[in-house]
């Protein structure tokens, strides 16, 4: 039992001698090394960064990255303001190979970058910090990278000039900072160029003309890529030919300020140049018209002919039929304005066509109309005949009375829809309610619209079935071929429809005395059909007392109404 109880003493003590390094290394390190100082890992390489009894590592740190000591000595940048002393607040070691030692509170994009000594402004604050903080941009990549650092996650070594990230585009013509036309919210506009300070000031139309007008994109290839940007200097500017074209081919000299300024080219300044000094002086229309109406670029100054309208104006008007020519302009028309014309309705009047009523109020261009768009307008005309210019409504139907007195027969030049026409003249004279019908109730053609435009007159019937529906369905008509109804011998137009000519004991076979005086009609004439077809029954009748009357009374099933 004691061999025993010393031999588990012994093994014991061997187990706590070779696990000794362990519990030691435990309690001084507390955790992993980040992959950027492994180097340092194990208890033997804990001075490296830490001072004996002393928990702080800041000296240590600066020792080794002498890009931050160097930036704090000169008290410049994050690490050398106030509470940054400590590198342990923000850098937090032994929490193993894959934990990032840059410790961001709220995030990268939290970061006020104001107190890096440059405060992010404009279009800046927008951007991601990988956007500038990059290797390609840092001004000397060996602050880094000879010590062993990756430059792709230093955070310093950028400039804080424009150049520093961006590309000089307008390839070193200015030597003035960036900043002087340009602000940091948007490259352009640039707000603070003023043209005013340059050699050459911008007026009238030169303020509305795109930069690329004057100064246009220069291109050239280095090492064989194209490179392009606009050419701001030098720029010729001391005469206009330097941009423009002289469009009187040096036949006014070169000195363009004479006749024009910069608010336009269109404009003679100041109306310096005086036409009336020319052989044609311009008077009415003439005068607002633009230089180049007359003075064609692909015409000669001096060639232009004046002397009559047609040398700039189309003739308007064909030659008559007996050869005159309406070429005296001045007649009918002013250089004021063209239209209307200065030919008046007394002159008219002296033609062979005066004009009257309706015609007053119509158009020149209605009645003298070019035979196409773009043709001559004509002058002469005939006007014999209203049917010269107006279309007969009437398709010809009144030719043999319109002979005597043509259209004004029925009528008048004051308005076409104004008719005074007798028609007691026809076989028709018009009595009764015909007098007051109108005119298209009974000359419209089968089928076509009744209206005053497309009456017909011939051939129109004269018969009352011929407008009139029969009420009595044919009863009344004579025995030929066709059978004609005599409505006349009962009714008068005079008095309306109403039998006024009917007498029943002359035109009856069934004269009324006695108790048929009271009767009414439609007793013995009785309503037979329904809706269009209902009629009176007037014949056959039964004229038997029999048909009417039963023995000793009478029948008045069918009286009626009397009239």
């Amino acid at each position: 039992m004691g061999v025993l109880r010393h031999a588990s003493h012994i093994a014991i003590n061997i187990v706590l001698i070779l696990g000794l390094p362990a519990l030691a290394a435990a309690q001084l390190s507390p955790g992993k090394l980040s992959r950027a100082h492994e180097k340092f890992e194990g208890v033997r390489q804990c001075t490296s960064c830490h001072e004996l009894g002393d928990q702080t590592v800041g000296p240590k740190c600066l020792a080794c990255h002498q890009e931050i000591a160097t930036r704090v000595a000169a008290g410049r940048g994050l690490h050398a303001a106030a509470g940054h002393e400590q590198c342990a607040t923000c850098h937090v070691e032994h929490q193993g190979r894959d934990f990032d030692l840059v410790h961001w509170p709220a995030g990268p994009q939290a970061f006020d970058h104001a107190t890096a000594g440059w405060p992010l402004e404009g279009a800046h604050r927008k951007l991601e910090c990988r956007t500038c903080h990059r290797a390609d941009l840092l001004q000397d990549l060996s602050l880094v990278r000879d010590r062993g650092k990756n430059p792709g996650r230093t955070y310093l070594g950028l400039g804080t000039a424009c150049l520093d990230c961006h590309r000089d585009e307008h390839r070193g013509q200015f030597e003035r900072a960036c900043t002087d036309c340009h602000g940091k919210d948007a490259w352009k506009p640039a707000a603070g160029f003023d043209h005013a300070k340059t050699d050459f000031k911008l007026e009238g139309k030169h303020r509305e003309a795109a930069c690329d007008r004057c100064h246009p994109v220069s291109t050239e290839t280095v090492e064989g890529v194209a490179d392009s940007w606009s050419r701001y200097r030098p720029v010729a500017h001391d005469g206009c030919a330097d941009c423009h074209q002289d469009p009187h081919a040096g036949s006014l000299g070169n000195d363009c300020a004479r006749c024009h300024d910069a608010a336009g080219w269109r404009r003679v300044a100041g109306g310096a140049f005086d036409h009336d000094r020319t052989r044609y002086p311009l008077r009415g229309r003439h005068a607002a018209l633009k230089c180049d109406a007359c003075h064609r670029a692909d015409a000669p100054r001096n060639s232009l002919v004046y002397a009559r309208c047609d040398g700039c104006h189309r003739e308007r008007h064909p030659a008559a039929a007996d050869g005159r020519t309406f070429d005296a302009c001045s007649r009918c028309h002013t250089v004021d304005r063209f239209a209307p014309s200065s030919f008046t309705v007394a002159r008219h009047d002296s033609t062979d066509f005066d004009l009257a009523g309706a015609h007053l109020a119509v158009p020149c261009s209605a009645c003298h109309a070019p035979a196409r768009k773009g043709a001559p307008t004509p002058l002469q005309r005939p006007a014999a005949a209203c049917t010269d210019c107006h279309r007969d409504p009437h398709a010809g139907t009144s030719t043999a009375e319109k002979a005597e007195t043509g259209c004004r027969l029925c009528h008048d030049v004051a308005s076409w829809r104004t008719v005074a026409y007798d028609h007691a003249r026809t076989r028709f004279p018009l009595a009764g309610k015909h007098a007051t019908t109108a005119c298209r109730a009974c000359h419209a053609p089968p089928g076509a619209r009744a209206a005053a435009d497309s009456l017909r007159f011939r051939p129109t019937p004269e018969r009352c079935d011929a407008c009139h529906k029969d009420p009595h369905r044919g009863q009344f008509a004579a025995t030929t071929a066709p059978p004609v109804t005599d409505c006349e011998r009962c009714h008068a137009t005079v008095a309306g429809w109403r039998a006024v000519r009917f007498d029943h004991d002359r035109d009856t076979t069934f004269p009324l005395a006695g108790g048929h005086l009271n009767v009414a009609c439609l007793a013995c004439h009785p309503r037979e059909g329904e809706g269009d077809d209902l009629a009176v029954r007037y014949r056959p009748v039964d004229k038997r007392c029999e048909a009417c009357h039963t023995t000793g009374f009478l029948d008045t099933r069918n009286q009626g109404d009397r009239p």
